[in-house]
């Protein structure tokens, strides 16, 4: 009889604790029978729409390109078959000649040649190179790869040479590149 006093008043002193152990078991309990399988259901859900493309919420919406990305994009890019067969038959490397023969002759560069470079079909993309040979003055070059930076192509300068001709004008080797996106072929 005595013990089970002495527990009775242990009881009495000490029920805080045994109340915020209870309450402690009754949550972990709850957390483990309800709340845990129901967030992996809720994960699973979420991770299946986002294989599916579709926008769950603001921290998983893909970026927005802005509209003047979008232009460039598009005006760089063709159907993939298109693109094939252009880059095939020389028409791309022959436009891209054609539009760097007129942003040097609007500097008042002289060509002196110009060769078709190779092509290269990538999975998502032809890569066309040119060689120019032009003969000009320093800042007329200068002002050629501004407007080069303008074009809005998405043309690349490997390498150039300059070498002095006299008569204040220069010689100057260009092998430049120019990249032509085939539609739809984007990696995710």
């Amino acid at each position: 009889m005595a013990n089970s006093s002495s527990a009775a008043e242990t009881a009495r002193r000490e029920w805080p604790l045994i109340a915020a152990l209870l309450v402690f078991l009754a949550f972990t309990g709850a957390d483990q029978i309800v709340f845990r399988p129901a967030a992996a259901r809720y994960a699973a859900v979420l991770q299946k729409s986002a294989d599916m493309g579709l926008v769950v919420g603001p921290g998983t919406a893909p970026p927005m390109l802005s509209s003047q990305m979008m232009k460039l994009l598009g005006d760089n890019s063709l159907q993939p078959a298109a693109a094939e067969q252009q880059g095939a038959s020389g028409a791309l490397t022959s436009a891209m000649l054609e539009d760097l023969t007129q942003l040097a002759a609007r500097r008042g560069m002289q060509v002196i040649s110009t060769e078709q470079g190779s092509v290269t079909q990538l999975e998502g993309s032809v890569l066309v190179r040119a060689h120019l040979q032009l003969r000009c003055r320093y800042g007329e070059f200068l002002g050629f790869l501004d407007d080069l930076s303008r074009s809005g192509r998405l043309d690349s300068i490997e390498r150039f040479s300059i070498a002095d001709t006299g008569g204040g004008r220069q010689g100057l080797d260009l092998w430049l590149s120019r990249t032509i996106l085939k539609q739809g072929t984007a990696r995710r």
